[in-house]
This record gives structure tokens, C-alpha cells and sequence, in this order.
């Protein structure tokens, strides 16, 4: 049975509305069960309508809503039934193959909530970045967070400066610390913030 939108939310069939004029019970019926496992919550009830014709684009973009317009295999070579994530990463892959003049973007945030002698506050680490297009000649911003990183942390195993040995996570200020001053000299580094969490005076 198809799912029933008068059940839904008002910004969510507001926002199919408009995303997916025309579309048939079972078009409907797919963004629904989509979006009943999409998390709002921490969106304002005043943006709610926008983010979800965002999420709606972003599928029909995906061809979600095109079954005809995707060509997935199923199997692998040798014959056996392949994941739905191997299968569609492969979609993923040629709808979304970088042209040579576009740019990546990388945004990565962090977010800590800290308490101390019965005090909150929230600390945020943000880094946000734009990449070089292939036909630029230049890094991509992915290839270039990852590439100079590892490039840094093995300049230290060379000259000796990381004693310990053995497969490392970079916890230890000896590697991170001389890593993200390297970073940053290339423009490459995290912006935070502290705010300290309002608490409501009780009522008498």
C-alpha cells in the first residue's frame, strides 16, 4: 500500500509538492519512506520546509525518481549477487564523476559538549575549503588535506622526530602538533569557537 501524505507533516508534503510536480503515488510513495528516516531535528521548524526540497533535489538529481535512467549491475564477474551499496556506489560514481574544470568542496565540523562544576559549555572545530580544478593544474582540496598530512607525518619518521613506533593513530601531541603547524602554513586549518549553554532559572 502506498504511503499516505496526508499523514505527513505540513513542510514535508509542502515540499513535495513542489519538488515533484506530477509525480505518480509510487514517486510519492519512495520520498516518503525516504524521508521518514531523515533526522530534522536539529533544523529550525522555519527551514524544515527548504531542507527537505534540498534532500528531494538531491534524489531526483540522483535519478531516484528515474528507474529507466539507471543502469546497475547486479552481479559481479564471477556471477554473484553484488550489495545494493557496491551497486550504488557505482551510480554515485558516473553521476558524479569530476569534470575537469570543477572544484571540490570540503566542509568538516566538530561538535563538544563539555561540562565542568555544573557548567556547559560547546566547543566547535570547523574547517571549511575550496579545491583546485584539474584543469587548473592545481590540488584538489581533498587531495591536498590528505596528501600534505601524510606527507608532514612522514617527513617526522624521517628525520627521526616520532620515536614511537609501529601503525600509530595521530593522538600524540609529537605527531598532530608539528602536522596541523605544517597545515596551517598552507592555509589549512580548523577555525574554534567556545559558547557557553544557557541554562532556563527554574521557576518558583
Amino acid at each position: 500500500m502506498g504511503a499516505d501524505i496526508s499523514k505527513t507533516t505540513e513542510h514535508t508534503r509542502k515540499a513535495i509538492k513542489n519538488q515533484l510536480v506530477g509525480a505518480s503515488k509510487d514517486q510519492e510513495d519512495l520520498a516518503l519512506r525516504f524521508l521518514s528516516k531523515v533526522n530534522l531535528d536539529h533544523v529550525h521548524d522555519s527551514l524544515k520546509q527548504e531542507a527537505t526540497e534540498i534532500i528531494l533535489k538531491g534524489m531526483r538529481f540522483l535519478d531516484f525518481f528515474n528507474a529507466r535512467s539507471v543502469k546497475i549491475e547486479t552481479k559481479d564477474k564471477e556471477g554473484k549477487q553484488r550489495f545494493y551499496l557496491q551497486a550504488f556506489g557505482d551510480h554515485l560514481a558516473k553521476k558524479m564523476e569530476m569534470k575537469k574544470t570543477d572544484r571540490d568542496l570540503v566542509i568538516m565540523r566538530h561538535v563538544f559538549t563539555m561540562e565542568k562544576d555544573g557548567r556547559q559549555w560547546q566547543k566547535t572545530s570547523t574547517l571549511v575549503g575550496v579545491g583546485a580544478a584539474a584543469s587548473e593544474n592545481g590540488f584538489s582540496y581533498m587531495a591536498a588535506t590528505v596528501g600534505f598530512t601524510t606527507a608532514f607525518a612522514a617527513r617526522l619518521v624521517i628525520e627521526g622526530k616520532i620515536k614511537r613506533t609501529g601503525v600509530l593513530s595521530p593522538i600524540y601531541p609529537e605527531i598532530y602538533e608539528p602536522v596541523l603547524a605544517e597545515l596551517e602554513k598552507l592555509g589549512i586549518k580548523c577555525v574554534e569557537e567556545d559558547a557557553r549553554i544557557a541554562h532556563e532559572t527554574p521557576k518558583l
